[in-house]
This record gives C-alpha cells, structure tokens and sequence, in this order.
C-alpha cells in the first residue's frame, strides 16, 4: 500500500499473565485457569480507516477464563500498545473497537486473560489505512479553447482531443483545463 507509513508498536509485559495465579475469595485461596490457551486466528476486518469507532470482530479460543467459582474473568485486549475497549460473546468470539490512529500501519491484536497473552500470530495482524487521500475525479469538457493554459497536474492525466476534450485526473486535483 504505497503512501502508508508503517509504524511498530510494542505490548508491554504484564506481570501474572498466565503464571500460577489464585484469587482471594474472604480468606480462601482458590488457584484459576494457568494454561496459556488464548489464541487468535483472525480479525474482520483486518484493513480499518485511521478514525475512531470501528468495530472489529476477533476469533480464537481461549477467550473466556474463569475462576474455580465460574465466574468470567476480565478480558484485555490490545491494538499494538493501545488498550480497546471489548466485549466477550464467548470462548472463540470477542469483539473490539478501534481507536483513532496518528497514521497508517499494521497491528498486533492481542488478548490478555488469566488463561494468559495470546502469541503473535499472522491472523492477529490489523492494518490502518488513511482513506482520506485517495480518489478520482472525471469531468468532461466541450468547446473551444484559445490562448496559453499554465497549470500542474500531479498524478496521472490521460486525454483525447476531438473537439471534446475528456480528461480523467487520478490522485487528487480537478482535470486539466482544455487543450
């Protein structure tokens, strides 16, 4: 994707993840799930516009972590360094939403439960993209044109000149005025 910056963002590490962990419940210790079964094999979409508010959909399984009482543990989730808001449907489903994002580039989606951090995956990789500047614009001009026209044209500008001149201007800008 030409024109996208790529940018590296890194998932910090969070102590406990995954470990032998119990918790307190009024004086008895009741030891959790300490398997690191949290993986994710997709994201949809994977490819989301820089603003806010995009809802993203992630599989796996590992999702849901429950204590010895089956109660649902809590659930992060990260977006490279930035932690979502998200919602568990169930063991193999949670959803997501993005954050705004400075520029374009790919992601990690991560997922952090008491079951543990889910490893690096080629199916956790969410791209950003900036859909602000891309485009074309067509117009289409008759008549006759007399004199010198000075102008720049930045992209690619291809034209026929039969009385009607017909102009198509990729990558931003109006058509060249008439020959």
């Amino acid at each position: 994707m030409a024109g996208i910056a790529a940018f590296a963002l890194s998932v910090a590490a969070v102590a406990g993840c995954g470990g032998g962990g119990s918790s307190d419940n009024g004086g008895t210790t009741t030891p959790v799930e300490t398997i690191n079964g949290v993986v994710i094999s997709s994201v949809t979409p994977n490819v989301v516009p820089l603003t806010a508010g995009q809802i993203i959909t992630v599989t796996g399984t590992g999702f849901e972590a429950k204590d010895a009482t089956g109660t649902i543990m809590p659930v992060t989730v990260h977006l490279g360094s930035t932690t979502v808001s998200s919602t568990v449907i169930s063991d193999t489903t949670l959803t997501a939403v993005t954050p705004a994002a400075p520029f374009g580039g790919v992601v990690d989606v991560r997922v952090l439960n008491a079951k543990g951090i889910s490893a690096k995956t080629t199916g956790d990789l969410l791209t950003f993209v900036d859909t602000s500047t891309t485009g074309t614009t067509t117009g289409t001009t008759t008549g006759t044109t007399t004199g010198t026209t000075t102008g720049t044209t930045t992209g690619t500008t291809t034209g026929t000149s039969t009385g009607t001149t017909t102009s198509t201007t990729t990558g931003g800008g109006p058509p060249p005025p008439p020959l």
